[in-house]
């Protein structure tokens, strides 16, 4: 349900000079594939300045942090994990992704996909009467791109263009198609869009999308294997956001940079594009507004942030990739939104000053087994006693398991329904058109109403945690933490005779409240017979046609399956179609077999052959 991003950090500019890919990697370490672990005196740091840093993250109130990892010469020296965020967990790296695309377009070029980055955009997309062009926008290229020097005019703060981009049909189009406002290559502005238009031209160019094109000559060499990366409408993998890391392949992208781009003494990408984009070529000298740094002298190179003596990638959230080649660290960070203005401060003073030497320190063993000590108690589930909630209110009895399409929203949302089968459980359902959901259409949490949270996988199975309560008899509240993004979702539904308003806060950043919208109960139903054993009805809910502009014509059935409370939606073109409903193999949940019966699961293991129902809408 990821929505829209306020981007809060600057840009500027780089240059380009190739290199082939094929250079050997010189006097670059080998890096091991798993990062071998090291006590911090170990590696010439001062556990006890970790320890600060660590405990200065928990008890701070302003920034969300998620996790925090430390390598310096190959080895880990922090690996911290602040609850509910865990280990092995992707979390959404929003504008760090600027930093990978535009790794991705150094590797293309290296590879001969790309001739020049001064090459035209418009050599990459057929635009009718380019000579008709804006002045100036026809000679916009790639390294304009790169820079964020487009000429664009658009609103980037609060990111309103990135916004009405995402909610039209083309997406590349769209940007293409956006007024000038200065010549390009003269003028600095944040443009995430931009940044997706990089990722359109390694699609034309190459014939792979993003991230494929990514497996192939970055994750794979790297063995980055759990990834997950989202197209727009056109299968235009994210440009500008929402690739999907753990913290640890997060660093192998920092340590591949400190390495000048040797990965296990495979050169994955030149030399001199390592060294080109990584230098500050749009100088913000005291101009400190987007990025929020204390330092001076510091600006922007080809999608990095370049800083006297480190660079980083910096993602919307508390997103960071820090790296600092001369003291051979490097540092990730993610985190849930809040002031990261933090953040310099914890990096200049705190971890930097905790590198005390080339050569290793004295054995502190005391202060090690304490930092040890805290890593775990920040990781561990705060000690929550399950409350006594009050009796349901007798309006669950109407709207329990009921479907309520949406009015159009901001989000993309179709339908939602409550389902209340426990006394301390709920199910909330939402369909969507994945236009402003990273392509995701339906979503399925468990909510806990005696204060305790439910976990539920969530977009790429990362983990969603969800908990709900009746405020008034007729006013339920759900709040959904995506427990590896920003964003912490306030769901309000005021449930008014066939209708409910909804209501939907980001609680993530800043509190960003969305306007309300509206939900009609569903009509109208299709009956079926009762399976033979007696132990489940199988009920369908006709609604009333699908406000789909793709699909005209269609009617929705519903399907719920047993008792496990798991819907489907089924599209019919017109009636006397069939459709065939499959069993699902998931623990408590209920299959069709292959004898036409349904049979309770367990532990997600169903003997015999899983058929299919075939339903008529009459």
């Amino acid at each position: 349900m990821n929505y829209l991003y306020k981007i809060i950090v600057t840009i500027s500019v780089v240059c380009f000079v190739f290199l082939s890919l094929f250079l050997s990697c010189g006097k670059s370490e080998e890096i091991e594939v798993s990062w071998p672990e090291s006590t911090p005196e170990e590696q010439g740091m001062d556990s006890k300045l970790i320890k600060e840093v660590l405990i200065l993250l928990a008890e701070q109130g302003n920034y969300e942090v998620h996790s925090l990892l430390i390598i310096r010469n190959g080895y880990v020296v922090t690996d911290a994990y602040f609850y509910p965020f865990s280990e092995g967990i992707k979390h959404n790296l929003f504008s760090v992704t600027k930093s990978i695309t535009g790794t991705l377009i150094g590797i293309a070029l290296d590879q001969g996909y790309i001739k020049s980055i001064d090459q035209s955009v418009f050599d990459f997309f057929q635009k009718e009467e380019l000579t008709k062009l804006e002045t100036g926008k026809q000679m916009m290229t790639i390294e304009d791109l790169l820079t964020m020097q487009t000429g664009f005019d658009f609103i980037s703060q609060p990111e309103d263009t990135l916004r009405e981009m995402m909610m039209s049909e083309d997406w590349v189009d769209f940007t293409l198609d956006l007024p000038m406002k200065e010549e390009p290559g003269t003028y600095f502005d944040y443009c995430s869009p931009a940044t997706h238009l990089l990722s359109a031209i390694i699609h034309q160019a190459t014939g792979m999308s993003t991230l494929d094109f990514a497996y192939k000559y970055l994750f794979n060499p790297l063995d980055i294997s759990d990834v997950g990366w989202p197209s727009d409408p056109q299968e235009i993998t994210h440009g500008w956001s929402d690739l999907h890391l753990t913290p640890c392949d997060m660093a192998k992208i920092g340590y591949l940079y400190i390495n000048n781009g040797c990965w296990e003494d495979r050169q994955i990408i030149s030399e001199k594009w390592i060294k080109t984009a990584t230098k500050a070529h749009v100088d913000f000298g005291d101009d400190r507004g987007y990025y929020g740094t204390q330092e001076k002298d510091y600006g922007y190179g080809y999608q990095w942030w370049i800083m006297p003596h480190y660079f980083s990638a910096v993602g919307h959230g508390g997103q960071y990739i820090i790296v600092s080649p001369e003291r051979n660290l490097v540092i990730v960070l993610t985190g849930g939104g809040g002031s990261t203005d933090i953040v310099s401060n914890v990096v200049t003073e705190y971890i930097f000053s905790s590198v005390k030497s080339e050569t290793p320190l004295p054995a502190n063993l005391d202060e090690v087994a304490s930092l040890e000590k805290l890593i775990h108690s920040l990781s561990v589930h705060p000690k929550v006693k399950p409350k006594k909630g009050a009796p349901l209110p007798d309006i669950v009895n109407q709207m329990s398991g009921k479907i309520y399409e949406l009015d159009a929203n901001p989000f993309g949302l179709l339908s939602i329904a409550l389902t209340f089968e426990k006394p301390d459980e709920a199910l909330m359902v939402i369909t969507s058109n994945g236009h402003m959901t990273m392509g995701d259409t339906r979503y399925e949490w468990l909510l806990g109403l005696d204060g305790i949270e439910r976990f539920s996988p969530g977009t790429f199975d990362i983990p969603v945690m969800g908990k709900g309560t009746w405020k008034t008899n007729n006013y339920f509240s759900a709040c959904i933490d995506e427990i590896g993004s920003y964003h912490t979702w306030q769901i309000g539904l005021h449930f008014q005779g066939d209708e409910v308003i909804c209501r939907i806060q980001d609680l993530g950043e800043s509190v960003l409240d969305f306007p309300p919208f509206v939900g009609h109960m569903t009509e109208g139903s299709v009956a079926v017979t009762d399976s033979e054993d007696g132990k489940s009805a199988v009920t369908f809910t006709n609604s009333s046609k699908v406000a789909d502009p793709d699909k005209p014509g269609y009617w929705v059935i519903t399907v719920r399956d047993g008792p496990g409370s798991d819907y489907e939606l089924l599209y019919f073109l017109k009636p006397g179609e069939t459709v065939v409903v499959t069993g699902r193999n998931k623990p408590g949940n209920w299959l069709l077999l292959e004898d036409g019966g349904w049979v309770a699961t367990s532990a997600g293991v169903v003997e015999g052959d899983i058929d299919a129902l075939h339903v008529t809408l009459p």
